[in-house]
């Protein structure tokens, strides 16, 4: 999804360069005087060409800082989402610490995760083994 000042960038990046080119042949002749000058048509040519190149990548990198933006926010979205879950203890779940029969392993006081006995923060919510 492109934002407007891109598409300005981008298309008016091509509409000078297409002018450009015709400005060129114009240099060309009038910095010539009788005969024509390809040294002055070349050079505005690749003035030119240079110009509408960082247009076009003005417009690339705006939609490229909106596509970062827009990704951000889904990505802060996911975490919402994903802390309002892990907050609400599972019906299931214990409401302390203990062993799971046999194993070593341990269940979360907040979030009811069963964790290996070596962890000692819940995998699912962070919280410190107590």
């Amino acid at each position: 999804m492109s934002s407007t000042v891109s598409k300005v960038c981008k298309i008016s990046s091509i509409v000078l360069g297409i002018l450009c080119f015709f400005g060129g042949i114009v240099m060309g002749k009038v910095f010539g005087g009788r005969d024509f000058d390809f040294v002055s048509m070349i050079t505005a040519w690749i003035c030119s060409f240079l110009f509408c190149l960082f247009l076009y990548a003005v417009g690339e990198l705006i939609d490229l800082l909106v596509a970062a933006n827009n990704n951000l926010i889904v990505l802060a979205e996911q975490q919402e989402e994903q802390a309002s879950r892990s907050s609400a203890p599972a019906a299931s779940a214990a409401p302390y610490a203990s062993p799971a029969p046999g194993s070593g392993d341990w269940v979360c006081k907040k979030c009811g995760a069963r964790n290996k006995a070596d962890n000692r923060f819940c995998k699912e919510c962070d919280t410190y083994k107590s």
